[in-house]
């Protein structure tokens, strides 16, 4: 377990965390931008799902 904890103080795996969650954020931005555009717009639940 404690071999576990230690990877993440390592500065590579730290660089590779952050570059991972800062390329999965413009998604889940948009994605959450969009539904909410078009629940507001009275888009139909089905079409939201197929666009999400």
């Amino acid at each position: 377990m404690n071999h576990y904890l230690r990877l993440f103080t390592q500065q590579n795996a730290a660089v590779l965390l952050l570059l991972g969650f800062a390329s999965g954020l413009p998604l889940a931005l948009t994605a959450g931008t969009l539904q909410a555009w078009m629940t507001v717009e009275n888009v139909d639940l089905k079409t939201i799902g197929f666009f999400h």
